[in-house]
Formats: structure tokens, C-alpha cells, sequence
């Protein structure tokens, strides 16, 4: 591959504190130059919910052009508004591809409708959710505006978010910083409180009964735990094993992430 990628993987140590267990990639396959006759990726289908995120170079899904830090696309059915928040750097869109009124594959779907900000500290875009496993790709609508979702920052029992947060550089004073965050907690139902010892290693110290897949596609960010960190940076990736970690921007510019929190029994029983 030409663009240099990392996994990191968060879990507890046998102390029951969050740390980074496992680093690099293990399940890799390739193949150098393919060409095929319909001139791209072959045409395929699954059934399945796809969560994608272009991070480097473009490519066309369909005839859309997608381009780097810019664009997300998810498998299913729905049509809606465009809808930006100015308070984020990073241009983001959201394609929602679906079966159209023939069956026939297209995108039915552009823009963003579920957005919060707090300018100077985060800005969020929930860009999709299930509340089912298997993920009933016949339900319609815009999913992302699941009744009773909101701001939650936690799925649906049995679900799945998939969300776009962008993070700028850490404010220099950390107590307004934990008290924006403090807030923001409130309001996302955060359902475990950090302790004074997580927000003394860093403000936006926080955990949730889930497991995420993270991609850092622009910029950079320090993943913080209890007891180490490592800096991801574009084409990066981690996995967070319901255990705490944290997001530190040391750099001069925001920070892009972009995955999915999926509903999961806590670590240890919780």
C-alpha cells in the first residue's frame, strides 16, 4: 500500500486500566495494479450496513467524486436536506446510497442533519444509527434523526452510531476546558462520570459501553489512556474496548475523526 497506516488497540491491562494492548496491522491482503473491464472495483452488493471513509487521494463511488477528509458514505435507504455547521474547519459530507424507485443502486442522499458544536472545543455530526442487530437495512428515513438518539453520545441498546468529530488544539486553560466538557457531558447523557484522577490526566478523559473504530483522517491527535498515548495521524486507526481514553490535540490545527460506537457488554462486567 502507498498511504502508511497503524492500528492501535485499547483495552485494560491486568491492572484494570485503560492501555494500549496491541499495535499494528495483522489481517492484511493485496493486490498490486488490478484492472478490471468495467475500468474500477468491480460492481458488488452485501447485506450489510457500510460505514466508509475516504482519507487520502479521491475515487468515485458511482459517478460522485469522493476526496480525501471530505467525504463519508453509508449503505442504505433515506433522503433529506443538505445541512453545514460553519463552526468546523473540515469540509465533511455524507452520501447515503439505497436502492431508487427502479431497485436499481444510487445515491439518494447528500449533506448532514444531525450537528453540534461548541466553537474553540468540539464539533460532532452523528451521521448515522441502528437500534437493531442485524441492521434492518429495509427501515427508512434518515436514521441519523432516530426518535430519542439526539446528542446522545452512546447507541441504542443492540445499535450502532456512526459519527464524524472534529477536535481542535487543546484549550490552554483546562479548567474551562473541563467545564465545556462538563457540559457537553450533560448534555450527551454521558453515562459513566470521569473522576477527578481521569480529568487531572486530561479533560476530555471519558468511557462508554461500546466498542469504537476510529480513523484520524486529517490532521493529528494524541490518543490519551490511563497509562500511555501514541499520536495517530491520517490514515491511523484505533479500536477502544469500552475503556477510559481521551483526545489531545497538541498540533496548531484541527483534527478529524471519523467511525463507529457499537453497543457492547463493559470490559470486566463493566
Amino acid at each position: 500500500m502507498t498511504t502508511p497506516a497503524n492500528r492501535f488497540v485499547v483495552a485494560p491491562d491486568p491492572q484494570g486500566r485503560s492501555a494500549v494492548l496491541l499495535r499494528g496491522l495483522t489481517n492484511v491482503q493485496s493486490r498490486e495494479r488490478l484492472h478490471w473491464s468495467g475500468a474500477g472495483f468491480p460492481m458488488h452488493h452485501t447485506d450489510t450496513l457500510d460505514c466508509l471513509t475516504c482519507v487520502r487521494g479521491e475515487i468515485y463511488l458511482s459517478r460522485t467524486p469522493m476526496r480525501c477528509s471530505c467525504s463519508t458514505r453509508l449503505k442504505t435507504l433515506t433522503r433529506n436536506e443538505i445541512e453545514r455547521n460553519t463552526a468546523m474547519a473540515t469540509h465533511v459530507n455524507r452520501f447515503v446510497v439505497g436502492p431508487n424507485a427502479e431497485g436499481r443502486s444510487t445515491v439518494l442522499q447528500h449533506g448532514l442533519t444531525n450537528v453540534q458544536s461548541r466553537e474553540g472545543f468540539y464539533w460532532r455530526a452523528t451521521l448515522w444509527a441502528t437500534q437493531e442487530t442485524p441492521v434492518d437495512n429495509s427501515i427508512d428515513g434518515d436514521r441519523s434523526q432516530t426518535e430519542g438518539l439526539g446528542a446522545s453520545r452512546e447507541p441504542f441498546p443492540n445499535g450502532m452510531i456512526c459519527r464524524a468529530l472534529e477536535i481542535p488544539p487543546d484549550n490552554p486553560d483546562q479548567d474551562e476546558h473541563r467545564r465545556v466538557l462538563a457540559d457537553l457531558n450533560q448534555e450527551v447523557h454521558q453515562k459513566h462520570q470521569p473522576s477527578q484522577t481521569d480529568l487531572a490526566r486530561h479533560p476530555s478523559m471519558h468511557r462508554t459501553d461500546t466498542l469504537d473504530c476510529l480513523t484520524c483522517v486529517r490532521g493529528e491527535i494524541f490518543l490519551v489512556t490511563d497509562t500511555d498515548e501514541v499520536l495517530m495521524q491520517p490514515g491511523d486507526t484505533v479500536i477502544i474496548r469500552g475503556t477510559n481514553h481521551a483526545w489531545s490535540n497538541r498540533s496548531n490545527a484541527p483534527c478529524l475523526l471519523v467511525g463507529t460506537m457499537t453497543d457492547a457488554t463493559p470490559p470486566n462486567g463493566g
